[in-house]
């Protein structure tokens, strides 16, 4: 018996691409997975997506609420999954069909609490892919496998990007370490990222483009940054 993993998916106004995201997610080629949706007070047609999905797909499971932002949805979607282990996907990105059951059978084999991997950038407007080799430093990364903090003192926070999505985590470790996310409007991230990376005793790097990393949207976090 597989062990069940827990896809947190925080959605706000997604409607242009959340289909593509669902299907991703539920076409994945490991089966036994809870999709814990949080519709953070979408005002588009994100909401009926997701419930025509959840109608579809017993996996699924929507959960809405008035807009409180990324940070507090997620920590929401992490006390919400009962997984043994879990990932905190965006709601605008691609996943390779693989992804899960490739970074899980990391995860087994190396025992480790993370197990990272890499990803591309994908235009919205244009749909061009473009190597994204600065979010995993190979150089940075110990040659060892699983390794820790204590590996790269001076790199583990440089070698990967302070993002939780291209990372499968072990939840038994997240919860030791009381792991959830500050609310900041954005950059929330970080903290809860870097965190785990100076705390796990295992980490692995599973060196293969899983995720296509959604760019170029008008809405994003990550677009709205420089505000704040």
């Amino acid at each position: 018996m597989t062990e069940r993993i827990s896809v947190i998916l925080t959605v706000y106004n997604m409607e242009s691409c959340l289909h593509e995201t669902m299907d991703s997610v539920l076409s994945q080629t490991y089966r036994n997975l809870e999709v814990v949706c949080i519709d953070d007070g979408s005002k588009d047609g994100s909401p009926k997506i997701l419930e025509e999905y959840a109608a579809r797909d017993d996996r699924v499971a929507v959960y809405s609420q008035d807009n409180v932002g990324p940070a507090l949805s997620r920590n929401r979607g992490l006390d919400l999954a009962t997984g043994e282990y879990l990932m905190l996907l965006d709601s605008d990105d691609i996943y390779d069909r693989m992804m899960i059951e490739k970074l899980y059978g990391r995860a087994i084999e190396s025992g480790a609490d993370i197990v990272v991997c890499r990803s591309v950038e994908y235009d919205h407007s244009t749909g061009a892919v473009s190597k994204a080799p600065w979010t995993a430093k190979a150089e940075q990364i110990p040659v060892k496998d699983p390794f820790s903090c204590e590996d790269m003192y001076d790199y583990v926070l440089t070698a990967f990007i302070g993002w939780p999505w291209d990372k499968l985590y072990r939840r038994s470790f997240v919860e030791a370490n009381a792991l959830r996310f500050p609310a900041l409007s954005n950059s929330e991230d970080l903290y809860f990222v870097f965190l785990s990376l100076v705390l796990a005793e295992r980490i692995s790097f599973y060196d293969e483009v899983l995720i296509k990393h959604r760019m170029n949207r008008s809405g994003s976090v990550s677009n709205s940054r420089a505000k704040n």
